[in-house]
């Protein structure tokens, strides 16, 4: 974050940090970035709270790969990257387990949920004309969303990515060395790491690294990474959208022409931060208080569902219904938080690599 008091920024992330507080048992490292913005109160009274504060990312550079920056700088030996506009949910801790378990000597690579488009579909796929053309090679997994989650053993691999994209902005057409990471999955990371930064590669400022994500994901189709989490980042609306979603969401005819795994563990997007701040609430208080309740089986949500709509700032007027009514809304999300080709699951180790009326299997990995 980084900026004026009050903005919108601030906002943003104040409801992150009230999220992790609430339903996370992780600290978490907000970083600023410049030395304008002021660190509210507020934030002084949540334990888990951990702010550092780094220099302005050199001119030349997004704003954004401040993302790849501060996951190097935190030190931590597992990590998942939220952004200001995120909220999280109950059971998102368990991202730290699965990404400790995917992301090890022999997988040194960063892992990103599955974007919520392809982003290579032809017309008249959905999303077509959002198809990614800054760089030709072969992708070795669908475009990734830039939320990655990573462990120690990513970070070799994750400075060399940063360093590449610094040295194609203040040192452009020179060459750098890198690791060699082809034979990472046979020999694993210590052998990478003894044989030294042995590969050239040039600095040169291309399409591909005007922005963190375009970049992300190319560096990992280079190495012919193949691991990426089942989105997990949703908007935050598919919280109360009711009992029964697409069957075939976000799909594309290449990687998932049956729809791709979501879980309710987070929530994107949430720019409107009042709103977003009411729904993180009622997680909240549905989660830890469980209250008795006797819901509605049909497909839709009642209007008073959308948090902000008329009927529902009406029913805040009736206290003693109120959180019974609306943790209704959130079902079954809090106990079955996994959606695929038309039916709820309870875990990642329930979902089969591929239902009976699919096509193909799934390659996304539940945490």
């Amino acid at each position: 974050v980084g900026g004026k008091r009050h903005s919108t920024y601030e906002w943003q992330a104040t409801n992150l940090l009230r999220a992790v507080d609430a339903v996370s048992t992780r600290p978490i490292i907000l970083v600023i970035f410049g030395d304008e913005f002021i660190t509210p109160p507020s934030w002084l009274t949540m334990p888990n709270v951990i702010v550092m504060r780094m220099f302005p990312i050199i001119k030349g550079m997004s704003f954004n790969f401040n993302k790849m920056r501060s996951m190097i700088a935190s030190r931590v030996r597992v990590g998942v990257q939220l952004d200001t506009d995120q909220l999280i949910a109950p059971g998102f801790d368990n991202m730290f387990a699965g990404t400790r378990r995917e992301i090890h000597e022999f997988y040194p690579w960063i892992m990103m949920p599955v974007h919520w488009m392809s982003r290579e579909g032809k017309k008249p796929e959905p999303y077509w004309e959002y198809a990614f053309r800054s760089w030709n090679g072969v992708r070795s997994m669908r475009w990734g969303h830039a939320h990655p989650t990573w462990s120690y053993w990513a970070l070799p691999w994750l400075c060399d990515m940063t360093s590449e994209r610094y040295r194609s902005t203040v040192r452009p057409g020179t060459e750098l060395k890198v690791f060699d990471f082809s034979e990472a999955r046979t020999k694993g990371l210590k052998h990478i790491l003894d044989q030294g930064r042995s590969a050239d590669r040039k600095a040169k400022t291309t399409a591909f690294m005007n922005e963190d994500e375009d970049m992300m994901n190319v560096a990992l189709w280079r190495d012919t990474a193949t691991k990426d989490w089942c989105k997990y980042d949703l908007e935050w609306g598919l919280f109360t959208d009711g009992r029964v979603l697409a069957s075939t969401m976000y799909h594309d005819l290449k990687w998932y022409p049956d729809g791709l795994p979501i879980i309710f563990t987070s929530m994107h997007n949430t720019k409107a931060f009042e709103s977003a701040d009411a729904l993180m609430s009622l997680l909240t208080r549905c989660h830890l208080e469980r209250p008795k309740t006797k819901c509605q089986t049909g497909g839709g949500n009642p209007r008073h569902c959308t948090v902000g709509t008329r009927e529902e700032v009406a029913l805040r007027n009736d206290p003693a219904t109120y959180l019974e009514k609306m943790c209704c809304c959130l079902e079954p999300r809090l106990d079955t938080p996994i959606w695929w080709g038309g039916k709820w699951f309870r875990s990642g180790d329930e979902v089969p690599a591929r239902l009976s009326h699919m096509k193909k299997d799934r390659t996304c990995i539940f945490p």
